[in-house]
């Protein structure tokens, strides 16, 4: 599932995808040019925070862990929550 947010004059979008339901996740890559390294990244729960800049694609990647709140084993663990910023957007 994917939800869509237009702002900035029709300029910008803001696209919240959820990892866990992978149907669609191809056709959105694919479409916005995200190539396989970063696609890796916003689906591997355990990828630790980080960002990095790829400047062949013009991709700025930013992992940040957030809490999951989802209590496991008595306690709760982190998840990550990755941005892509692609080009001017």
């Amino acid at each position: 599932m994917s939800i869509q947010t237009i702002f900035g004059n029709g300029k910008y979008n803001w696209i919240n995808i959820d990892t866990d339901s992978t149907d669609n996740l191809a056709d959105f890559y694919e479409k916005y040019h995200i190539d396989d390294e970063v696609i890796a990244y916003s689906i591997d729960r355990n990828e630790r925070a980080h960002f990095e800049y790829d400047q062949k694609s013009n991709t700025f990647v930013i992992v940040f862990n957030v809490p999951d709140q989802r209590k496991m084993d008595n306690h709760y663990e982190t998840i990550p929550m990755v941005f892509i910023i692609k080009d001017k957007q």
